[in-house]
C-alpha cells in the first residue's frame, strides 16, 4: 500500500510539472533559433524578442509576450555577436497550500 501511494504521490506531481517543462522546452528552442537564425546580429534588441514571441506563440507558450519579455529576457550584443538569456520561475500549485517552485534558466549565443 505504502508502495502505491509513494507511486501515485510521484505520478502526481510529474504530471504537474510536465506542463512547466515542456514550456522550457519550448523557450529554449526559440531562443536558440532566433540567436543562430540569419541576420540575428543586424536586429534590434526588441526584434529579437518580438521574433522569439512570434515562435512562443506558435508553439502555444505564453509566458513571454510582446508586453513582458524585459522581464525574462535578456538581450546582449557585441560585434556580430548575440547572446539571448531566458530566466524565470513557475509554481506549479500541488494541494492546499504546497506549491512546487521550478527556476529555469537559459541561454543561447550566435555564430
Amino acid at each position: 500500500v505504502y508502495v502505491l501511494v509513494t507511486l501515485a504521490l510521484f505520478g502526481y506531481v510529474g504530471l504537474k510539472l510536465f506542463p512547466n517543462y515542456l514550456e522550457g522546452v519550448k523557450v529554449d528552442q526559440a531562443i536558440s533559433a532566433v540567436a543562430k537564425g540569419p541576420g540575428a546580429a543586424g536586429k534590434s534588441k526588441k526584434e529579437l524578442a518580438f521574433a522569439i514571441v512570434k515562435r512562443l506563440d506558435l508553439d502555444s507558450s505564453y509566458r513571454i509576450t510582446e508586453r513582458n519579455w524585459k522581464q525574462y529576457l535578456k538581450i546582449s550584443k557585441k560585434n556580430d555577436r548575440v547572446t539571448i538569456n531566458a530566466d524565470y520561475d513557475a509554481a506549479v500549485p500541488l494541494f492546499m497550500d504546497i506549491s512546487v517552485v521550478s527556476k529555469f534558466s537559459y541561454s543561447a549565443v550566435s555564430n
